[in-house]
C-alpha cells in the first residue's frame, strides 16, 4: 500500500471508530473491513492493525475484541466531554431564549460530533422554551467573544450604546459618541448577557446590556477602576439588582408567607437568615438594588409578601402601589 494511500486508510479509520464506535457499540474485524472497501479502500488485517497501533500511540484508546466479545470500540478519554455534560450543554442552549431557534440547532449539531453516530441520536433533546425571541442581534456572540478577550488581556473597550424608539430604529445615548470603558466581568441574567465595567473617569461599577452595544473595539489602553471593581462581589451584585436595574443598595426587611420560602431562596441565596413570624410568616433582611423592578417582583406575589422597613422603601412600594391605583381609576372615570 503506498504510502499516500496509508494515511487517508489512517484517517479514514478514525473517523469510522469516532463515528460509529463507544464504550457501548463496537465494530468487528469484518465490519470495519466493509466500511473502508465502501470508502474506496481494500485493507487487509495487517494494514488495519498497522493504522490501529499508530492511532494509539497518538494517544486515541481503542478497545480490541476480548473474551466472547469480538468488536473493536474506541474509548473517550477523561479529559473529553461525557455524555450526560454534552446532554446538559444541549439542554441550556436549547433553553436559552436570546438563541434563534436556527443558531441553537447549528451548536446543536456541532455537540452531536462529539460522540458517536448512536450516541448522537440520544441527544436530539426536547427542551420547550416559551417565548423564544425571533430576532436578534447576530454580532452578540462577537460582542461577548471580545469582552471576554479584553478582560483576560487586561485592556478597555470602546462602543456605542442604544435604546430602540417606537419606529424600532436605534436611538444612540450619548449623544451618539463612544462609550470608554474598562470591562471586569460579564453576567448572564434573566436570558441577556451584562457587561460590569468602570466608565473613564468614573469611580463606579456600571451595567450595560451587551445585546445593546454596537461596535465593540478593544483598546490599547490597560484597563482602570481595579479597586472599584475588587470592592465589588460580582455575584451578590446580581443577587441583590434586578433584571440588573441599577438603584441604591439598602438592607431590607421583607416578610413572606410561608409557601414563598422556595422563591425567597431561589432569588437571595440558600443561606438567607429567616426568622418564623407566627405560624404562617417567616421574615429576612437581605441587601436589595431598590428599583422599580424589585418593587414590580415583590408585587407579584400579591399579600403574600411585604416591606417591613426600612421605612422610605416601605414609603416607595406604597407610592408605587397609590400611583397605579390613581392612574387606573382616572382612566376608568373617563371611560364611564
Amino acid at each position: 500500500m503506498k504510502y499516500a494511500n496509508s494515511k487517508l486508510l489512517l484517517l479514514h479509520l478514525r473517523s469510522l471508530l469516532l463515528e460509529e464506535t463507544d464504550a457501548d457499540n463496537g465494530l468487528t474485524m469484518e465490519q470495519i473491513r466493509l466500511r473502508l472497501t465502501q470508502s474506496g479502500f481494500d485493507p487487509d488485517r495487517k494494514s488495519i492493525y498497522a493504522c490501529m497501533d499508530a492511532l494509539e500511540s497518538f494517544g486515541m484508546e481503542i478497545q480490541r475484541p476480548s473474551g466472547k466479545r469480538k468488536d473493536y470500540r474506541l474509548l473517550r478519554s477523561q479529559d473529553e466531554l461525557e455524555l450526560s455534560e454534552i446532554k446538559l450543554l444541549i439542554d441550556a442552549i436549547q433553553a436559552s431564549r436570546f438563541l434563534s431557534s436556527a443558531k441553537a440547532g447549528k451548536l446543536t449539531a456541532k455537540l452531536e460530533k462529539l460522540v458517536s453516530r448512536r450516541q448522537a441520536a440520544t441527544l436530539h433533546r426536547q427542551v420547550i422554551v416559551s417565548d423564544r425571541v425571533k430576532s436578534m442581534n447576530n454580532s452578540l456572540y462577537y460582542q461577548v467573544d471580545a469582552l471576554h478577550a479584553a478582560i483576560a488581556q487586561d485592556r478597555k473597550v470602546t462602543f456605542r450604546y442604544f435604546d430602540y424608539n417606537m419606529s424600532k430604529k436605534r436611538v444612540y445615548r450619548h449623544d451618539g459618541k463612544h462609550y470608554r470603558v474598562s470591562p471586569f466581568a460579564m453576567v448572564y441574567n434573566n436570558d441577556k448577557y451584562y457587561l460590569l465595567a468602570v466608565p473613564e473617569e468614573e469611580a463606579a461599577l456600571r451595567t450595560y446590556r451587551v445585546d445593546k452595544l454596537e461596535g465593540v473595539t478593544l483598546l490599547e489602553d490597560a484597563r482602570e477602576g481595579h479597586e472599584v471593581y475588587a470592592g465589588v462581589d460580582a455575584a451578590a451584585y446580581t443577587r441583590v439588582t434586578f433584571s440588573m436595574y441599577a438603584g441604591d443598595v439598602q438592607q431590607v426587611t421583607l416578610q413572606f408567607e410561608n409557601s414563598l420560602l422556595n422563591a425567597a431562596m431561589d432569588r437571595f441565596g440558600h443561606n438567607i437568615a429567616i426568622a418564623r413570624q407566627g405560624e404562617d410568616h417567616f421574615r429576612f433582611t437581605v441587601p436589595v438594588a431598590v428599583s422599580p423592578r424589585f418593587y414590580g417582583w415583590l408585587l407579584g406575589f400579591g399579600s403574600g409578601a411585604e416591606i417591613i422597613s426600612p421605612p422610605e422603601v416601605r414609603r416607595g412600594m406604597a407610592e408605587l402601589v397609590s400611583e397605579r391605583a390613581a392612574h387606573y381609576a382616572r382612566i376608568d372615570n373617563e371611560n364611564e
